[in-house]
């Protein structure tokens, strides 16, 4: 039955996208759509328009075929581009709602239509009465799955998942759906939320804390983003977890608390595994852990042929596997070709795969461009500007505000000033949120960052330049996405980052059509790109992904066989290997090490075991064991060369710096301190870039002094300012020039960004990985479970101080946690807890407000 339905199928569509008349049409409804798009006059006859309505509506009976999910998505941008231009016209919706019901496309409520009735009307309002009454969310009132969404629900709860869809399916959506109703469904397991990074944990578990509410203490469930939350845990707990982690701290958890059990774990933008970056390998140290709880686990990625290739990491567990590529999008992204040096305008046809020419329509700049959406729009629409560089984002979004005025608007002039009074009154930032517009980087204050991103949802910021940022999973609405270059960084995005980049624009629960301009900039434009480098990213198709396993070639692992019998867990052979490569391998290997030492038989030692034989694999360990009298653990950041440093010296009395009786620290000693860990934990070879440069350390150990001790972000960056001020000499390093201070805005932002990207990048990641290990390693040799000197902790927190590190772990940003120490008015103290006032809900801080509401769903026993 299924091949003479796909025969059906193939005659009616087989050859549809040859239809001349369907490409006169297609073409004319673009220039039109064009001209609406740019406000110019637009006409299309009564016979066109019905003829598209039936060639829209028969794309989207497509089926079965290789080509279907291409005619049903063909489908809905001709209806999206012509209720575009035809607003409120009955027919098109008539016709629109037929379509979307068609493909099971509820994403959006559609209008009550007064038609003639008729029985044919009657059979589809009950037929899609029954299909939505089957497409029910579970657990809620009204929200409806549409196009995959319930096939993939339903696989959640059966299977080891892998699957892939448009990013505006929904992919996260249904995890929290799916983890929210087996919660409220009384089951009592551990879920794991992985995220890639430390930006999204706030937001995932936000969403989640909000899915479940009062759930959340009724069911006893708590959301955990970080160990140091779980310090209170035992097997006898009469809690259970949601933890919502970056691989690295899910990985910690785990060799922290090894008997937490884990039996459905979400890996959220999955294509991680396989990015050339060394943060990957932790994804496959993380998957074989789990295997050895034998944790259910689902994968999701945007836009990838092949997901089933993530489930070959998951080799000894006993679930069955099951892989699916979405193709289908519920929303269309539209691409235009904008070329900023001969003021051309180009729309993408996807039919015949080029652009075509719009004669009649121009834009000078940039800048008129965005002004342009603004002046048709009467500024309700909403931009989102991509830029390859910081530098790039940073400078143009400062460009463009020049010659605003402020909004004066309260709830951006209150924003201005908490992002003078937290970070700097000169920060660019500052100013150009008061005219509605904002930058996006990865450095920027978590709180920054929040606000930022709700007052763009809210509408009240409508132009936001960012970096990659964009394509880390960050939800933001856009009417129009603006790409500035083919490029990320220095290097060119790939189809599939591409896709996952022009998918941010067309958003669920915002707009089912988003326009997606392509720019040609300026020959001075750091990054550019031209109209063949856009042409190839649009038609080709998205490129099949590989594990970073590959990595480990016959001559590689050779290699390797050779420096492990020598004893050498540098792997000095590969140190001319570009850093990604280097450590990525390091990482494997230390894996590797740890499978056989457990006989544990994951995807990683079975690719060294193609060249490494079974009593090779036992002389290695041999050899490493007499050479350094130590076991391997779960740990790949570090080795056990690093480690039988580590426990010797602190065998010998090594300790983390103490504060004086006057709460400070001695910059000597820390910068001591951080002179042995490079001794201990070969810095100047693992971390040459950064922390192995005695150099750059001497300037780290201040910002870290100064963190830890709990000065305030804005003080840390006066007193870097005011450091420039006093040494201007060759002060300011920038696009590898030298340049002395001046005390200019330009370069007091400068500094900003560099203080900024130290905190984020250095403390918080570089030194919180190795400090990690240097309080797990003293513990054990106190036998303690907490430190009085914690310095992970400290680093963790950004204070030493009790009160404000509970405050942090209960969910409170650093900044909230300050405010509140500072109104004790807002807690209390009976000498064994502290309790917190509900008043807090009601502050004029609108981060704390929104920081407490979480909280009091998370902790309500906190609160009185």
């Amino acid at each position: 039955m299924k091949t003479t339905n796909r025969i059906v199928m193939q005659e009616f569509f087989g050859d549809i996208m040859s239809n001349k008349y369907l490409k006169v049409l297609f073409s004319k409804l673009l220039d039109e759509y064009s001209n609406k798009v740019f406000g110019k006059d637009f006409q299309i006859d009564l016979s066109a328009k019905r003829d598209l309505m039936r060639f829209a509506d028969l794309l989207a009976h497509s089926r079965m075929l290789k080509e279907s999910s291409y005619h049903q998505n063909l489908s809905q941008q001709i209806i999206f581009m012509l209720e575009n231009i035809f607003v409120d016209d009955i027919s098109i919706q008539f016709v629109k709602q037929r379509i979307l019901f068609s493909l099971n496309n509820y994403s959006f409520p559609n209008k009550e239509l007064h038609t003639t009735q008729s029985g044919d009307a009657l059979l589809n309002y009950l037929v899609n009465s029954y299909k939505k009454d089957e497409l029910k969310i579970p657990g809620s009132e009204n929200k409806i799955f549409i196009g995959d969404q319930k096939e993939i629900y339903d696989k959640m709860s059966r299977n080891n998942l892998s699957f892939s869809a448009p990013t505006s399916m929904g992919k996260s959506f249904l995890a929290r759906t799916y983890i929210k109703n087996e919660i409220l469904g009384n089951k009592k397991n551990n879920y794991a939320f992985v995220v890639p990074t430390k930006a999204l944990i706030n937001e995932i578990s936000s969403k989640i804390i909000n899915d479940l509410g009062n759930g959340l203490s009724q069911k006893k469930y708590r959301v955990i983003r970080s160990v140091g939350e779980l310090n209170g845990y035992n097997q006898g707990n009469i809690y259970h977890y949601i933890f919502v982690m970056t691989p690295e701290r899910l990985m910690y958890l785990l060799i922290s608390f090894p008997s937490i059990d884990l039996p459905f774990v979400f890996i959220d933008e999955a294509q991680n595994i396989s990015k050339h970056d060394e943060r990957s390998a932790f994804y496959y140290n993380l998957i074989d852990m789990l295997e050895v709880k034998h944790s259910r686990i689902a994968f999701a990625a945007p836009n990838i042929p092949n997901p089933d290739i993530y489930l070959e990491l998951i080799s000894n567990n006993d679930k069955e596997k099951d892989a699916r590529s979405i193709e289908f999008s519920p929303v269309v992204q539209i691409p235009f070709v904008i070329n900023f040096i001969d003021k051309t305008i180009k729309i993408y046809n996807s039919i015949n795969e080029h652009f075509q020419a719009l004669n009649n329509i121009k834009e000078n700049t940039l800048f008129d461009l965005i002004d342009s959406f603004s002046y048709l729009s009467n500024n309700t629409t909403q931009n989102l500007i991509y830029c390859n560089k910081i530098d790039n984002t940073i400078g143009l979004s400062v460009q463009y505000a020049e010659k605003l005025e402020d909004k004066n608007d309260v709830e951006l002039d209150k924003l201005a000033s908490d992002i003078k009074s937290e970070i700097n009154e000169d920060y660019y930032l500052a100013d150009l949120v008061k005219k509605g517009v904002a930058y996006h980087v990865s450095f920027l204050p978590k709180r920054v960052r929040i606000r930022i991103e709700k007052e763009y949802r809210s509408g009240k910021i409508k132009n936001l330049f960012s970096t990659s940022t964009l394509m880390e999973g960050v939800n933001l609405p856009a009417d129009n996405l603006i790409i500035t270059s083919n490029k990320k960084g220095n290097a060119n995005l790939s189809p599939m980052d591409f896709r996952n980049l022009i998918g941010r624009t067309g958003r669920l629960n915002h707009s089912m059509i988003g326009n997606v301009f392509l720019a040609i900039m300026p020959e001075s434009f750091s990054g550019r790109s031209n109209e063949q480098d856009y042409v190839e990213l649009l038609g080709s198709s998205n490129e099949k992904q590989k594990l970073n396993t590959d990595l480990l070639t016959k001559n590689v692992v050779l290699l390797v066989k050779i420096s492990l019998l020598e004893g050498d867990l540098t792997l000095k052979v590969f140190h001319k290997l570009s850093n990604w490569k280097y450590k990525t391998i390091r990482k494997f290997v230390l894996q590797y090490l740890n499978d056989i030492q457990n006989s544990r038989q994951s995807i990683v030692r079975k690719k060294f075991q193609h060249y490494i034989t079974h009593q090779e694999e036992q002389e290695i360990l041999t050899k490493l064991y007499e050479k350094y009298n130590d076991n391997f653990d779960n740990d790949v950041n570090i080795s056990t060369d690093q480690t039988s440093k580590l426990k010797l010296m602190i065998k010998q009395g090594m300790r983390y710096p103490r504060f004086d009786d006057n709460e400070q620290l001695n910059y000597q000693e820390v910068l001591n301190f951080l002179d042995q860990m490079d001794s201990i934990f070969n810095w100047k070879q693992y971390e040459k870039g950064r922390i192995g440069n005695p150099n750059k350390r001497r300037w780290y150990a201040v910002i870290l002094i100064q963190w830890i001790s709990g000065v305030g972000l804005r003080n840390i960056i006066n007193k870097a300012i005011e450091y420039k001020r006093y040494n201007p000499k060759n002060a300011i390093y920038h696009n590898q020039k030298y340049y002395d201070f001046n005390d200019s805005k330009s370069q007091k932002n400068i500094v900003i960004n560099d203080t900024l990207n130290v905190i984020q990048n250095v403390l918080l990641f570089d030194f919180a990985n190795y400090f990690l290990r240097v309080s797990k390693e003293l513990k054990h040799y106190l036998n303690v479970k907490n430190l009085d000197n914690d310095w992970y902790e400290f680093i963790e927190y950004g204070t030493h101080d009790k009160f404000r590190i509970w405050l942090q772990k209960c969910g409170y940003s650093r900044e909230s946690a300050y405010y509140i120490e500072r109104h004790p008015e807002f807690f209390y103290n009976d000498n064994m807890s502290y309790y917190l006032s509900s008043m807090l809900i009601d502050v004029d801080d609108a981060n704390l407000r929104d920081e407490t509401r979480d909280i009091m769903y998370n902790h309500p026993e906190i609160f009185i």
